[in-house]
């Protein structure tokens, strides 16, 4: 199926346009979507922090029985979903003895009485998470996709208020696991992306719109009557008027070359039939019969005085061999002069 010129202009401006907004568009989205995550990570940091911060007050100031209490409330924070303090080796802190024991040894005398729990690893002591915050000493976070939360994982440092309950031993005593919802923000970066992809949607159109109507005005109203102009020559003749394209581009050279054209074959048209219309005159006073041949003794034209002298008309005789229409015979004549 053959394409119009319409519709490859059409193709011609929608395929490359796509392809810039694309190639525009998926580093712009890219770039709003980190910035989401950016901001969304340090307000999420933000809050994380004054959590352990308060857990590392209720413990520096010899209220760590508190802490599970405190854990408790900071659980119910809206995108807060889960909080564990762990120790150093991935644990859950607060539920054998062996630390209370520990502490209560050291300084001579027992701090308060607990129920021990069965012992829970939260996380693998190979963890590479455990094993970064360990070698950094410093907060770790990652972005869980089944989930869709974000984890942060702060250290609790042993300080040297640290030290007369829990000893010098081990730069980090545990640290605190935090898990924080990011549906909201993820939410949000589905919106943008929607939104950015309408936007550049309703941008390709009124851009392709616009460059449309241009090329329309400059290039196919142009040809296309060029092109007219051409069709109607050959269906109906020469034109009466010039083509008028008031272009000083290439299409305006094509147009003046096809008026020059057109005007130049008028003029031979008009030197052919004077041409022949003076060989008839010529042919027609001649007192003799006169035949025009092709190069296959083919009757081209007859005088009136051959017509006359066969007996046939002129239908009769064009197109038809002479030796069959004249002699009545399937070959040339052996002198013929045309031979």
């Amino acid at each position: 199926m053959n394409l119009s010129l319409k519709k490859k202009i059409i193709g011609l401006i929608i395929i490359p346009l796509t392809l810039c907004l694309v190639m525009a568009g998926l580093p712009l989205i890219t770039w709003i979507s980190n910035r989401i995550n950016d901001e969304q990570t340090n307000r999420i940091s933000v809050l994380a922090q004054s959590i352990v911060l308060n857990i590392q007050n209720n413990m520096l100031s010899g209220e760590a029985k508190s802490v599970l209490d405190l854990n408790r409330s900071f659980n119910t924070i809206k995108s807060v979903e889960h909080i564990e303090i762990l120790k150093s080796n991935g644990e859950a802190a607060f539920r054998d003895l062996s630390t209370l024991n520990s502490v209560s040894a050291r300084l001579g005398k027992p701090l308060y009485e607990r129920t021990a729990m069965p012992r829970q690893e939260i996380l693998s002591p190979d963890s590479p998470l455990i094993r970064k915050m360990l070698t950094t000493m410093k907060n770790v976070s990652y972005f869980d996709e089944p989930t869709g939360s974000r984890i942060f994982l702060f250290p609790l440092l042993n300080e040297k208020e640290c030290h007369q309950c829990h000893g010098s031993e081990g730069a980090v005593r545990g640290a605190v696991l935090i898990s924080m919802s990011t549906e909201k923000d993820q939410q949000a970066i589905k919106s943008v992306k929607r939104q950015l992809f309408a936007g550049f949607i309703v941008v390709l159109f009124i851009l392709a719109f616009l460059l449309w109507i241009a090329l329309h005005k400059i290039v196919v109203e142009p040809i296309l009557e060029i092109a007219k102009s051409a069709k109607k020559t050959t269906d109906e003749g020469f034109p009466s008027e010039p083509l008028k394209i008031n272009a000083k581009d290439e299409i305006g050279d094509l147009a003046e070359n096809f008026n020059q054209m057109t005007s130049t074959l008028k003029e031979n048209y008009q030197k052919i039939k004077n041409t022949e219309s003076f060989l008839n005159t010529v042919l027609e006073s001649v007192g003799e019969g006169i035949v025009v041949l092709d190069r296959n003794e083919r009757i081209l034209m007859a005088n009136q005085f051959m017509l006359n002298l066969v007996n046939k008309n002129k239908e009769e005789l064009l197109g038809r061999r002479c030796y069959e229409v004249m002699f009545g015979m399937k070959k040339a004549c052996p002198d013929c002069p045309s031979e």
